[in-house]
């Protein structure tokens, strides 16, 4: 009797063990599906909508009803979430691009331009063949709050480092005020004055401090050449006869022949910096590629 219960006692332990490890399994999977932890250490796994395995061939269009602002952070206001849909839909009429912004928490380990990457590509928002669009993503998770804009398709060309730099330029006041409706919003006006024009216009203060600056180069090589020929002239004297006009050597021809034997060019790599600002200039990247294989480039800031 007391061998069977030793053994019933046995397989209560063992089954006990079981259950509690397929209970943590269970929870560990749930954690990874949402993306989120109670522990202290906060987000971990990957967020709700990331698809493991996802690549080229999981491309697809979603619903052009589906929305364009996807606000996890909850960091607008029901009344600037409408006005930033509206100007969002409006872009996408005028440039038959997609034009997204997605706040989170955390950009759960993915790097804020990759998180972009992959939000644009897994919820199937693009136009086109080339599924041309813009994305931005907002982090609010502390320590690493900052947000990333990147451009894929036909969108992909004007996101090149001066650009992405005049755009941060524009919106980062706004986003270290925590005005982060404003801050959007002006950051895709620009994006509409871009896309539109080509380029960004100079500024009227750019403008005048360029002329000025060609008018100070300007009259100073001038003085430099007139005082340089003014030290080489001698006075002239009145001659007597024309022949004293006459310089019996100076004119004489010499065969000569130029024979090249080589060309020699040298070239030097002269790098290029990005502007500076409070966040100390956006961190650019191009070219990059999202799981879905589309390319991507863009940048973005701490804030």
């Amino acid at each position: 009797m007391k061998k069977y219960l030793k053994l019933i006692i046995f397989t209560v332990i063992i089954a006990s063990v079981c259950l509690v490890s397929l209970t943590a399994s269970a929870a560990q999977n749930a954690v990874y599906s949402y993306g989120y932890s109670s522990s202290n250490d906060g987000y971990s796994g990957y967020p709700s909508w990331y698809k493991q395995g996802f690549g080229p061939s999981d491309v697809y269009h979603n619903d052009p009803s589906e929305p364009r602002l996807v606000d996890y952070a909850g960091i607008f206001t029901p009344s600037e979430e409408s006005s930033l849909k509206r100007q969002l839909s409006e872009l996408k009429s005028k440039f038959n691009m997609d034009f997204v912004i997605v706040t989170d928490n955390s950009d759960y380990g993915l790097g804020h331009g990759m998180y972009a990457a992959e939000f644009f590509d897994m919820n199937g928002y693009g136009v086109g063949e080339n599924y041309s669009g813009v994305v931005m993503f907002i982090c609010m998770e502390p320590g690493n709050r900052g947000w990333w804009t990147a451009g894929t398709g036909n969108a992909e060309k004007y996101f090149t480092e001066k650009n992405v730099n005049h755009m941060d330029d524009d919106m980062e006041p706004y986003m270290v005020d925590g005005e982060y409706a404003a801050g959007v919003s002006k950051y895709f006006s620009d994006v509409d004055v871009l896309f539109t024009k080509g380029r960004f216009p100079m500024s009227a203060a750019a403008v005048i401090g360029c002329l000025v600056t060609s008018m100070i180069i300007g009259a100073i090589a001038g003085l430099g050449f007139l005082g340089s020929a003014s030290s080489t002239m001698r006075g002239v004297a009145t001659a007597v006869q024309a022949s004293q006009y006459l310089n019996a050597d100076s004119f004489k021809v010499n065969a000569a022949n130029d024979i090249f034997l080589r060309t020699n060019v040298t070239k030097t790599l002269i790098e290029s910096s990005s502007s500076g600002s409070r966040g100390g200039g956006s961190s650019f990247s191009g070219g990059y590629h999202s799981s879905g294989g589309h390319s991507f480039s863009g940048g973005g800031r701490r804030f």
